[in-house]
């Protein structure tokens, strides 16, 4: 990718939005700001350096079933090939819809109401027996 580049200078948030398709390879705030963001994405790791906890491992299931998230290099970089003439059509497709608003709704959850929603959460932590 001759034409590829790297730029940590800028806020990530700024440039997902300008994205076409990301390609993230460790489970950490970037790939959760995509999903939030519905930005179309690609996602891979190794599941050996990054366990995951039991109550997650179906979500990040549906993520590999939707053509999401792969469990080698070679197999999302294929992915976002296929992906690349047409990224919102792809991340669009219904099981990938599906998939990317569970995982979001459960471990990237962006609303516009967001304090009254932490608001309530902590309220009721301090308020459980």
């Amino acid at each position: 990718c001759p034409d590829m580049r790297f730029d940590g200078a800028a806020p990530l948030a700024g440039r997902l939005r300008q994205a076409r398709l990301a390609v993230v390879d460790y489970p950490s705030t970037p790939f959760l700001e995509a999903l939030a963001a519905d930005v179309p994405c690609v996602l891979t790791w190794s599941a050996d350096a990054w366990p995951l906890r039991p109550e997650a491992r179906p979500f990040f299931e549906r993520l590999k079933d939707a053509g999401i998230l792969f469990d080698s290099p070679e197999e999302a970089a294929a992915a976002a090939g296929r992906a690349y003439a047409d990224p919102r059509a792809w991340w669009d497709e219904p099981a990938r819809r599906a998939a990317r608003l569970a995982f979001a709704e459960t471990f990237a959850r962006s609303t516009p109401d967001w304090l009254a929603a932490w608001l309530k959460e902590i309220r009721q932590a301090l308020e459980a027996p």
